[in-house]
């Protein structure tokens, strides 16, 4: 059977790259884990096409597509929302995507423009209460341990394999095999046991 698809888009401002960078490594150790699965990491770093979009009229149109072609998007915040980042956020809520959200703890504004950026992430945070769980991570090591975590759970429950006909079938065979194997060692272990109980002890002679 082949592996099924899903694509993770990852979503950030440009301050955010190591953690873009460490998320493509996480979700491809993820593929390790789920066979049946081809997880794709999907970066505008990576994935989106060079020179102009001609089809999309932007370079954020042609990412935009990239977005709505995943099943998967992860947002990651830390001193500001960035405005295509927002754009982003709107649309995959829009198209109902599974989404991930995590904020970067430790941010502290050093004038009033970072102040008014910061004041802006804090508002948006402010009003997924409602609708999202989202999560705060000390550092990209962190970020990646956490990642990994909500990822393989979303991904054993809402994308656990399904076994064909054979397989099911190979399946119960090989557990029906080893309830044989196993019976047949206790089968063994309980007349050797008997045996030895059965067995006269041997006298000592003075």
């Amino acid at each position: 059977m082949a592996a099924k698809n899903i694509k993770i888009f990852i979503a950030s401002a440009d301050e955010l790259k190591v953690e873009r960078e460490k998320a493509v490594l996480k979700i491809d150790s993820l593929s390790n884990c789920h066979k049946h699965l081809w997880l794709k990491p999907v970066w505008w770093e990576n994935d989106a096409q060079r020179g102009n979009q001609p089809v999309y009229g932007t370079v954020q149109g042609g990412i935009d597509r990239k977005l709505s072609e995943s099943n998967v998007v992860l947002f990651i915040f830390y001193s500001r929302l960035g405005y295509y980042t927002t754009w982003e956020y709107k649309s995959a809520i829009e198209q109902g995507k599974k989404i991930f959200v995590y904020f970067k703890k430790g941010f502290s504004p050093f004038d009033k423009k970072e102040s008014v950026a910061y004041g802006e992430l804090l508002d948006f945070k402010a009003g997924l209460n409602e609708t999202v769980l989202y999560e705060h991570y000390n550092d990209a090591e962190h970020f990646c341990h956490l990642l990994y975590e909500h990822l393989n759970q979303y991904l054993s429950e809402q994308h656990s394999k399904i076994y064909s006909s054979d397989e099911q079938s190979s399946k119960v065979y090989s557990i029906d095999k080893r309830i044989q194997q196993n019976f047949d060692r206790i089968t063994e272990i309980v007349k050797i046991a008997k045996a030895l109980i059965d067995k006269p002890s041997r006298k000592i002679s003075k």
